[in-house]
């Protein structure tokens, strides 16, 4: 349904999407999940087919989105982040512009109808658009992303800017609307990412830096594992310490300056078990160990420590 092979954007800053690649089946849903600035929106702009990548490509159901930009566009239904309003319409009116754009001289009265019920706007379908808050503006973005059928949704930051509430009755409505779609989300926001979507794709500085499925993530991170231990020693010592564990991936100190101790949060490789280790290097380095606790790896965990930065 949808195939992204190598897809690369750059500018004279620098690369901004770095050699993505993915496949979504029909009725696939794909999570993008980073920070700010880290390069969501871009991405989506090139797969809705309004930015123009530097290199790779882009399909739906076979057909390339910029050299055949008519046919692939036909099935694709965009939501950018901050989509423009024809404010001085009524819903009603816009959405009929949106289904007319898309369908042609085609009857759009079945689409509309069926596009008002599914995104809860009936009410509000007569209502002039300056006077709807922030939260009816959204749904109004996602019905115009609905106009002509669409096969594939891609929604930029559909939650972004809503109270808890809120958010969560716009996550019921697309996983309404998207029942039978491809469904594309690009989100800042873990929570939007892991209820609506099958699959993960973590962005940073433009790279995919984890991507997959999020069962299958989840599973692995469960193998994974961070110790938060506590020794009496140096800075100097600590590090040592660290230097001389095997299995570690990282570690984080912390000192304690009242106690002279200091903390060490260490994480590490899939299916090790830090504990042995950690009595073997303490007791030949002859440091107490205060406190010693061991705790799975969330994707929670792993979204924060990219995010960071850290």
């Amino acid at each position: 349904m949808v195939e992204v092979n190598n897809l690369v954007k750059t500018d004279g800053t620098g690369q901004l999407i770095d050699n993505i690649s993915f496949t979504l089946k029909e009725g696939g849903r794909l999570g993008v999940l980073g920070a700010p600035g880290s390069g969501k929106t871009m991405l989506m702009d090139m797969l809705s087919g309004f930015v123009q990548p530097s290199s790779g490509s882009v399909s739906v159901k076979g057909y390339d989105v910029f050299k055949q930009p008519h046919a692939a566009k036909q099935f694709v239904g965009y939501m950018p982040e901050d989509t423009p309003l024809y404010l001085k319409m009524t819903v009603k009116e816009f959405l009929l512009f949106a289904c007319q754009l898309k369908n042609g001289n085609r009857k759009h009265k079945y689409y509309l109808g069926e596009i008002l019920e599914t995104t809860e706007l009936t009410e509000q379908q007569n209502v002039e658009m300056t006077r709807l808050p922030k939260w009816v503006r959204k749904r109004v973005s996602l019905a115009a992303a609905l106009a002509g059928r669409s096969d594939v949704l891609l929604l930029d930051g559909p939650t972004r800017g809503l109270d808890s509430a809120r958010a969560q009755q716009m996550m019921e409505i697309i996983a309404r609307v998207a029942f039978g779609r491809c469904l594309i989300i690009a989100s800042r926001e873990l929570n939007v990412v892991t209820e609506l979507c099958d699959d993960i794709l973590i962005l940073k500085e433009g790279r995919a830096v984890e991507q997959g499925s999020i069962a299958k993530l989840k599973a692995q991170l469960g193998e994974r594992a961070r110790i938060k231990v506590r020794l009496r020693c140096s800075y100097q010592n600590g590090r040592k310490f660290c230097d001389n564990l095997e299995g570690v991936v990282d570690a984080d100190m912390q000192p304690r300056a009242e106690s002279g101790a200091i903390d060490i949060v260490l994480e590490s490789e899939k299916g090790v078990d830090l504990r042995d280790e950690i009595w073997r290097v303490s007791n030949e380095m002859q440091l107490p160990v205060l406190e010693m606790r061991r705790y799975a790896i969330s994707l929670d965990d792993l979204y924060l420590q990219i995010a960071s930065g850290s």
